[in-house]
């Protein structure tokens, strides 16, 4: 599930049902769409677009708000996935390869990958900072990641952790 945080619109992927749905903030249904085994969702705030993980089939896709399929990439084993949309970093765990993949939403091209990862699943990212909080949970580790793919830290000693999710607090 994800929302667009510019009109309060409700993103939900279900996997068994192999499609994206898309509600209007009082629950109206506004679409619909079917995509192979959708894992996860995220919405880019300034375009309205949803940006859909599949794990099973490897595949990214970028939906638009009516509901159509933009573009794809090929990655491995696409799972959590994070955007950051002031920066136009799109952050993607592929766990079967141990890596995250930094993708630039604007081109689609990937900036950057970071590996060695055990069990990637997770990501978030710290609209602030620019920074992005990965889950690797084979490692029992949640990291932090400068917007440039630099380690900042880490945390282990996690029981199997399974997302990571940032409280912005006051602001």
């Amino acid at each position: 599930v994800a929302t667009n945080a510019d009109d309060g619109v409700l993103w939900v992927a279900e996997t068994q049902g192999s499609r994206v749905r898309r509600y209007s903030r009082t629950g109206a249904p506004l679409g619909a769409l079917p995509l192979s085994l959708p894992s996860r969702v995220a919405v880019d705030s300034t375009t309205g677009q949803a940006w859909v993980t599949s794990f099973d089939p490897g595949w990214l896709w970028r939906v638009s708000p009516a509901m159509t399929v933009l573009d794809s990439l090929p990655l491995s084993g696409p799972i959590g996935i994070a955007l950051d949309w002031r920066r136009r970093i799109a952050w993607i765990a592929e766990a079967p390869a141990g890596r995250v993949a930094a993708i630039d939403m604007d081109t689609r091209v990937v900036k950057f990958r970071i590996g060695g990862l055990a069990g990637p699943i997770d990501a978030a990212v710290d609209l602030d900072r620019g920074e992005a909080w990965i889950v690797a949970r084979d490692a029992g580790r949640v990291y932090r990641y400068s917007s440039t793919g630099v380690l900042r830290g880490s945390v282990g000693g996690l029981g199997e952790p399974y997302e990571v999710r940032l409280d912005r607090g006051r602001l």
